[in-house]
């Protein structure tokens, strides 16, 4: 119980810790509304917040929304943010995660997620949106795409990249 109790204190602390970031980016925004990386910045704290109540049960839809919204504007001000192209991704994963656990289809969540991931590539290629869009590809059933993304991840990822293990068993899960 105290364990529980222990976890439950540390969601409600990174949970309001989101909840700060917003507010405080929300008004750097405001102050500066052509600041791509402002607009991006909040994006991110947004798609922490929403990650954060999917973690704790609570529907995450609104932060997961305004998280894309800030990624369009920092994509409107700079359409070559590699960045905001992988938060506006991830933000529909996270979005597909809730609607999966809630029973629903996530097929075109996954596309335009894909998509995203996709298009930031074109701009930098990149370990983290390779595995991104390999796991929208294993969601959609295209194991060879997946497989494909993620053994060009592990090609190009730094020595002592943290996600290397991660990557490996990945590929072993889908049969390389």
């Amino acid at each position: 119980i105290m364990l529980a109790e222990v976890r439950r204190g540390r969601q409600q602390e990174v949970s309001s810790l989101y909840d700060d970031a917003v507010a405080a980016l929300d008004k750097a925004v405001k102050l500066a509304p052509e600041n791509h990386l402002l607009a991006e910045k909040l994006g991110v704290a947004r798609l922490g917040q929403g990650d954060t109540r999917r973690a704790d049960g609570r529907d995450p839809s609104s932060s997961y929304e305004a998280a894309i919204d800030c990624f369009d504007t920092s994509l409107r001000l700079f359409g070559r943010n590699v960045r905001a192209f992988e938060g506006r991704g991830m933000a529909r994963v996270g979005q597909a995660m809730w609607i999966e656990r809630s029973g629903g289809g996530i097929t075109d969540l996954c596309r335009t997620a894909q998509d995203d991931f996709t298009k930031g590539i074109a701009i930098q290629e990149m370990p983290s949106l390779l595995c991104n869009r390999a796991l929208t590809r294993t969601a959609l059933g295209e194991t060879a795409g997946a497989l494909s993304d993620y053994r060009r991840a592990l090609e190009i990822a730094p020595k002592g990249w943290p996600h290397r293990a991660y990557v490996e068993g990945m590929l072993k899960k889908l049969g390389q």
